[in-house]
């Protein structure tokens, strides 16, 4: 897969799971609040309030898992960039390495040249 059409997928999948983990971010803390809610009400439910706890705990290892998914894209994006940034300092340094290369072969033409005169004079 090419390397820009691997980084549009890449970023559309980081920003998808962003998105997601907010939501469910927001859930979360409705969820919350109807605990708290449930809590003040005289008498008090028990059986409310361990159901929406139960609730509460699956939702957070759902987040969890979403996290570790999103942070998996995201490390992969990274990756993906640096891998792209070495291969284009590996092949700036193959061209200066090729101009330097030339370079010196031209120098040194010249320098024997200034040799050449300097043993004359």
């Amino acid at each position: 897969m090419a390397y820009k059409e691997r980084c549009k997928q890449l970023k559309r999948i980081i920003y998808r799971k962003k998105k997601n983990i907010d939501a469910k971010h927001r859930d979360f803390d409705k969820l919350q609040d109807k605990i708290v809610t449930a809590e003040k009400v005289k008498p008090v439910d028990s059986a409310t309030i361990d159901k929406l706890t139960k609730e509460l705990v699956e939702l957070h290892a759902y987040i969890e898992g979403m996290l570790g998914i999103h942070n998996f894209f995201v490390k992969e994006y990274q990756t993906l960039i640096a891998e792209k940034s070495e291969s284009v300092k590996a092949n700036l340094f193959n061209e200066m390495g090729a101009v330097i290369s030339e370079a010196e072969g031209v120098d040194s033409d010249d320098g024997d040249s200034q040799d050449e005169n300097d043993q004359a004079v």
